[in-house]
């Protein structure tokens, strides 16, 4: 059984031991929350019992709790070079004990769908139920992070300046992978450009019909896509990513 009253409180005390004028800080706390809230949506839209529910709802609230530490050391959520956030996150928890602060016992499953939440694919070793929490926790993760990217500044996400963002071209390379409907992997992004139709590919590989009906409604990848730029090359591919998005997008809800 998960206690949402005890991990609410021992989230805000565990995060109230960083700086919440941070930009990053901040916006992870609200991500937290965002994607715990849309676990549990995902996990009702295929009929899950409540108690799976709630445990949907507990890995969402514990998926980035590694992002918090690596801000404090790093002042950034780029993983490369640095440290695998979803892996560091799950040692903190269940190496380390951090877990023990907010729940007394752990569904192995949780450990799993932590370390598997920001892969480019997931184990094909997992079991039924491990790829479920899996999917479902990153189905959540991808919807929200597209509202991130459009409501937080891009200097804050990109660790760059505006004149860079503004400037950026889209390599040919993710245009590619873009029109194959496939997430854009690390080595290939190259510009601020390139980081935003990058986010904008995770919607090709949403798992659970909810999840795509969710995008659909809420819209943020359209606004994502409309990213102000001063490249005109930019500007054109931008508008024809969009309509070729919303395409997709409305055929898969259809289907």
């Amino acid at each position: 059984m998960v206690d949402r009253t005890r991990v609410i409180q021992s989230f805000n005390d565990y995060t109230s031991g960083y700086d919440s004028s941070d930009e990053k800080i901040r916006l992870k706390i609200v991500h937290t929350f965002k994607v715990a809230s849309l676990c549990e949506m995902i996990s009702r839209s295929i009929a899950l019992g409540d108690d799976d529910c709630d445990l949907a709802w507990f890995i969402g609230m514990m998926h980035d709790i590694g992002r918090f530490e690596q801000v404090r050391r790093y002042s950034s959520f780029f993983d490369a070079g640095l440290v695998d956030h979803a892996e560091f996150g799950a040692d903190l928890l269940f190496k380390d004990g951090l877990i023990d602060q907010f729940a007394d016992g752990c569904d192995p499953v949780v450990e799993v769908a932590i370390r598997m939440h920001n892969k480019l694919t997931i184990r094909p070793d997992l079991s039924t139920r491990e790829e479920m929490f899996c999917n479902i926790v990153r189905d959540a993760d991808k919807i929200d992070i597209l509202r991130v990217n459009v409501d937080s500044p891009a200097t804050e996400i990109y660790n760059c300046t505006p004149e860079a963002a503004r400037a950026a071209a889209i390599s040919p390379e993710v245009e590619e992978v873009f029109y194959q409907h496939r997430c854009v992997p690390r080595e290939l992004r190259r510009t601020e450009a390139d980081l935003i139709v990058s986010h904008s590919c995770l919607c090709y590989e949403l798992i659970y019909p909810f999840s795509t009906e969710e995008v659909l409604r809420q819209g943020f990848v359209f606004q994502l896509l409309s990213f102000p730029t001063d490249n005109p090359e930019t500007a054109r591919k931008l508008e024809e990513m969009k309509a070729h998005m919303r395409d997709y997008l409305e055929a898969a809800v259809r289907r």
